[in-house]
C-alpha cells in the first residue's frame, strides 16, 4: 500500500497537478485518455505532446508541439518543461483511466512527503468478438540488485517503509514531484528503447524515492511492455552499467570497447 491501511489520508488539491500524456499510440487514443480523466478530475489540467496528438482536437487539452521523429524522452522532457504545478502526472494516449484508478491516490502519498514518484500498475485490454474486452494484468514494477558493476532487475515489492511499497522501477503511470523530476534531468533524450528503465536507474542515484501501489490500475490499449522487457545496449551504456540482467535470464553487455571508451 502506498499509503497505511486505516490512515487518513490527506485533502489533495489537484490544482497542484498536471497531466502530462505522450500521444505515440492509434488515433482516439488522446481523446479517450482525456475523456476519462475530466470525468474523474474535470478541473485537472493535462498537457499533451507526441505524433498522435497533432491531430487530435480535445477539449481541455493543451497540445505541445514535437516533430516526427521525437523520442519518448525528448516528448516527456518538452511537457515537463511547461509544468508549472509541483506535481505532475505521467500517462500515455494507450492508457485509460477508470472509477479504480484515481490520480488523487497516487497523489497523495507525494504531496504528503511519503515518497517522491507514486507509481501505479497497468492492465492489459484488448477487445474479443467486438462487444467483449480481455483484460490481464501487466506488471511492471520491480528493485534493482547491484552486482559488482552489474544491475540484476527482480519483479516485486520492496520493504515497506511508513506504510509505503517501495520499488525501484515501475511503468510509466505514476504521480511525481515536479522539483525532484528536473533536478535529475528528466527522461535521456536521445534513447529510443530502454528509455523507461534507464530513467529509474537514474531516478535511484538522485536518491528519489520511489513507492507503488499494485492494486491502482490504470487500462491499457493493447501490449503493456514493462521497463524490463526489452532493453537495448545502447541504454546500457547510458546507464553506465557493466551489464545488465533482465527477469527473463538475458544479460545485456555493451562491447568492451564502448565500455572502455
Amino acid at each position: 500500500m502506498l499509503v497505511a491501511e486505516g490512515a487518513a489520508l490527506m485533502s489533495v488539491d489537484l490544482s497542484q497537478l498536471t497531466v502530462l500524456c505522450t500521444a505515440f499510440g492509434a488515433r482516439g487514443g488522446l481523446e479517450r485518455l482525456a475523456r476519462s480523466v475530466h470525468s474523474l478530475h474535470p478541473q485537472v489540467k493535462i498537457l499533451a505532446a507526441g505524433p498522435s496528438a497533432s491531430d487530435a482536437t480535445c477539449v481541455g487539452v493543451d497540445i505541445v508541439k514535437s516533430g516526427a521523429g521525437d523520442t519518448p524522452g525528448s516528448v516527456r522532457n518538452a511537457l515537463l518543461a511547461r509544468v508549472r504545478t509541483p506535481y505532475f502526472a505521467l500517462v500515455g494516449d494507450e492508457m485509460e483511466l477508470h472509477a479504480r484508478a484515481p490520480l488523487t491516490d497516487l497523489l497523495a502519498p507525494v504531496a504528503q512527503e511519503q515518497v517522491d514518484l507514486a507509481a501505479g500498475e497497468l492492465v492489459e485490454c484488448r477487445k474479443k468478438l467486438l462487444v467483449l474486452t480481455s483484460r490481464q494484468p501487466a506488471p511492471g514494477h520491480g528493485c534493482f540488485s547491484h552486482e559488482s558493476g552489474g544491475l540484476a532487475l527482480r519483479p516485486g515489492l520492496g520493504a515497506v517503509s511508513d506504510g509505503v511499497s517501495r520499488c525501484d522501477y515501475a511503468h510509466q503511470f505514476f504521480v511525481a514531484r515536479t522539483d525532484k523530476v528536473r533536478a535529475m534531468g528528466g527522461w535521456d533524450h536521445q534513447l529510443i528503447s530502454g528509455g523507461d528503465l534507464e530513467f529509474f536507474v537514474r531516478a535511484e542515484r538522485f536518491d528519489l524515492r520511489i513507492g507503488v501501489e499494485p492494486a491502482l490500475t490504470a487500462w491499457h490499449w493493447g501490449h503493456a511492455s514493462p521497463p524490463s522487457e526489452t532493453v537495448s545496449v545502447e541504454a546500457v551504456e547510458r546507464m553506465n552499467l557493466a551489464r545488465l540482467c533482465l527477469p527473463n535470464g538475458a544479460v545485456v553487455t555493451p562491447p568492451p570497447a564502448r565500455m572502455a571508451a
